[in-house]
């Protein structure tokens, strides 16, 4: 532009030069001459104007376009400042890796000045033992569209190896081929240091869970041979033999195989009459039939059930009637949670049977459980209940009993939620289920018939218990006066 303008003026002052020497002529030509020159005088002058006019246009362009350059070179200055002090390492490299450009904190990655960096590859930058890598992603780069990232070691100069991020994109020319690549720098070295501190810790907490869950399991397989032998104390079957007036026989299944032991335990015994005999059911006046639900399981479970089993022995051995001896049983167990023998979430649920074998006359009890069973042959099925209050909750609660009549052939069945409250499609089995399986056995000895409710309900639940099961039958033998 500044030639164009420099050769435009020059044509404007030779035009004044040639106007300038015509006048001159036409002042000292003949007068013939004078027209012509007057013409071409004013054809020049004419010719002036328009060259100044040009002249001027020329120089408010030149005007205009240097304060473009001003402004371009300034926009190239703050873009090459950015690049430069940029906070990640910036280059610029033709498609085989040459550094072409390069910022400062590339240089600061690479230990070398700026300007040195520039016009050497990229692979003297990079680990040994990841250049191959390095250049089997480079030769991938002419066929990418996108932007590619990934993590490589450099090693500086004369410095320590580190990782670094590496984000490339690819600058393309009219033709479609690679011209540049423009790789963004980021040293991750602390970040990798973090993640294997992370992976040593998780590593150390995986090591410490082991050996907590290996101290548990052992405690836990402590606890439980505990427990089980407490549960196989209180589960014990009676002994019976043709002189019993009644049979019992005992059921019991935790929900869970591997739990082995819950808070349901039974107990039959004699009372009332010679302590000299060594069978549970010989002697004695009166016979109890117990079944009970204490809440919880495991050791804690286990030791509540035999505390309370031998408590309601010996209370019943004292008391003067069933209700006082379970209203002090009651005292026993509130006690207890109160005085923190148990955990304050604990409570028992009970079904007590007693009768006299010399007139047959029964009370029945409930608290917190299902009616007891009565089925006697020729009548309808009964459920004895009382619907009391469980035990453990409430000191002074008073607990009473309902009268029955026992007969040789009389069936009783006690059971724990467990069996009534299998499930299927949202009804359950119930007392009534229970009813049905004893009287469909009704020919078969009591292990069968007991056999039968257990996987009736069993298959009611499609399978599998929800609870511990605990279910206490008895049938009375003969009843007649001792001698």
């Amino acid at each position: 532009m500044k030639t164009l303008e420099k050769t435009s003026t020059f044509q404007l002052n030779t035009t004044r030069a040639r106007i300038e020497s015509l006048r001159r002529l036409s002042g000292s030509a003949p007068i013939t001459q004078r027209g012509l020159l007057q013409e071409a005088f004013g054809e020049l002058t004419e010719s002036l104007e328009e060259l100044s006019v040009a002249e001027e246009e020329l120089h408010l362009q030149n005007e205009q376009l240097a304060a473009s350059r001003e402004i371009l070179e300034s926009e190239r200055l703050r873009y090459q400042h950015l690049f430069d002090f940029a906070p990640d390492g910036y280059l610029v490299t033709d498609p085989l890796g040459v550094i072409l450009e390069a910022n400062v904190a590339a240089s600061v990655l690479f230990n070398m000045p700026q300007r040195q960096v520039v016009n050497k590859p990229l692979a003297a930058f990079i680990h040994r033992d990841a250049r191959r890598a390095f250049r089997t992603e480079l030769s991938a780069f002419q066929n990418i569209q996108y932007i590619m990232e990934w993590d490589c070691v450099i090693q500086p100069r004369l410095a320590a190896p580190f990782d670094v991020a590496f984000t490339v994109s690819t600058v393309r020319d009219s033709q479609g081929s690679v011209s540049t690549l423009r790789w963004m720098l980021r040293d991750i070295s602390e970040r990798k240091r973090a993640e294997a501190r992370i992976l040593a810790l998780n590593a150390d907490l995986e090591e410490r869970v082991r050996e907590r869950t290996q101290e548990l399991e052992e405690a836990y397989q402590r606890e439980h041979r505990i427990a089980e032998v407490l549960q196989r104390a209180v589960l014990h079957k009676p002994v019976q033999t043709p002189r019993d007036a009644i049979t019992v026989m005992p059921f019991y299944e935790p929900a869970l195989d591997e739990a082995l032991v819950g808070g349901d335990f039974y107990d039959a015994f004699t009372f009332g009459g010679s302590t000299n005999s060594t069978s549970a059911l010989h002697d004695g006046e009166k016979v109890a039939l117990i079944v009970g639900d204490v809440s919880g399981k495991g050791l804690a479970a286990a030791a509540c059930t035999a505390s309370v089993k031998y408590a309601l022995r010996s209370i019943l051995r004292r008391e003067p009637s069933t209700s006082d001896a379970i209203a002090r049983l009651n005292e026993f167990a509130c006690d207890a949670r109160r005085y923190g023998d148990w955990e304050d979430d604990v409570f028992l649920a009970l079904s007590v049977v007693v009768f006299d074998k010399a007139t047959g006359n029964a009370e029945f009890m409930t608290a917190g459980m299902d009616p007891i069973i009565l089925l006697q042959p020729g009548k309808p099925a009964q459920e004895m209940a009382t619907n009391c209050l469980v035990l453990g909750v409430e000191y002074g609660a008073t607990y009473t009993t309902q009268a029955g009549h026992l007969l040789s052939g009389d069936t009783i069945a006690i059971v724990t939620d467990g069996i009534t409250e299998a499930r299927h499609s949202g009804l359950y089995f119930g007392v009534s289920g229970v009813i049905d399986q004893l009287r469909k056995g009704a020919d078969l000895d009591l292990h069968d018939r007991g056999q039968i409710v257990i996987e009736s309900a069993r298959a009611f639940g499609s399978g599998t218990f929800n609870d511990d099961v605990c279910m206490l039958l008895a049938e009375i033998l003969l009843l007649e006066p001792s001698s």
